[in-house]
């Protein structure tokens, strides 16, 4: 591995994970891209964390999303519940009057 991508790494706290995903892609590029990555990286850097920053963003606007709307269909099975046992209450004293 190059050692300056290496040092930029560590510099910039890449989890393991991180770092074999960016070279996944970066063991692809042609020579000339590979010293345009490490020239731009703090550029490249930013752009990546402001993609993760964004996609926790819609994962939480998801996950609350979810959440609205199981609550609002366990409230609507609840009114139906509700309303089932009323009617057969209602018939049920018909009956007996």
């Amino acid at each position: 591995m190059n050692t300056k991508l290496e040092k930029l790494f560590v510099l910039n706290d890449f989890s393991v994970k991180d770092r074999h995903d960016f070279m996944q892609i970066y063991s692809l590029l042609p020579n000339y891209k590979k010293v345009r990555v490490i020239e731009n990286f703090d550029e490249i850097l930013k752009r990546v964390w402001d993609l993760k920053s964004e996609i926790l963003m819609e994962q939480e606007i998801l996950f609350w999303n979810t959440l609205k709307n199981i609550e609002e269909r366990l409230k609507t099975m609840q009114k139906d519940k509700i309303n089932m046992w009323s009617r057969e209450s209602i018939a049920l004293l018909k009956n007996i009057i």
